[in-house]
């Protein structure tokens, strides 16, 4: 069974939520599980450039919301990215 992973970057009110929401709804049903992120209500921070991941670690090694995120990207057979269009 496949693995999906959704990382939401709209929020409630753009318009293009509307679309995306029907579509990940039925990926149950026809891919197996799913995990959704709304980034918009998570608490996290970009890139501080330390390079662990590329030397010392194989992952980032801040810890926050985006942690799980980043877990859920690796072990992921198929992953849906949504973002508000300018």
């Amino acid at each position: 069974m496949q693995f999906t992973m959704c990382l939401n970057g709209l929020t409630i009110l753009s318009y293009p939520h509307g679309l995306v929401k029907p579509g990940i709804d039925s990926v149950p049903r026809l891919c197996g599980p799913v995990d959704s992120f709304y980034l918009n209500g998570m608490d996290y921070r970009g890139c501080q450039g330390c390079e662990q991941c590329h030397s010392k670690s194989d992952h980032c090694i801040l810890e926050d919301d985006l942690t799980t995120v980043l877990n859920g990207m690796r072990t992921a057979d198929i992953a849906v990215f949504s973002s508000p269009s300018i």
